[in-house]
C-alpha cells in the first residue's frame, strides 16, 4: 500500500494499491547502466508485456 505522501502525490483514493515497477537497463556488453522505479496507482494503469520467444 502507498505511504501517505505517495497517496497524496498521486492523488489516489483511500485503499487503492500502489504498483511499483522496477527495471534495470543494460548496455551491449551486459553491464547495468540504468535503474528505474515507477510508482503507479493500480486503478489507473494496465501493465502488459510482449515477449519475444524466438530466441
Amino acid at each position: 500500500m502507498p505511504s501517505a505522501d505517495e497517496s497524496q502525490r498521486l492523488m489516489m483514493a483511500p485503499g487503492t494499491p500502489l504498483l511499483i515497477h522496477t527495471r534495470v537497463g543494460y548496455d551491449a556488453e551486459g553491464r547495468p547502466v540504468r535503474y528505474m522505479v515507477s510508482r503507479m496507482a493500480a486503478d489507473r494503469v494496465e501493465v502488459s508485456y510482449d515477449l519475444n520467444t524466438d530466441d
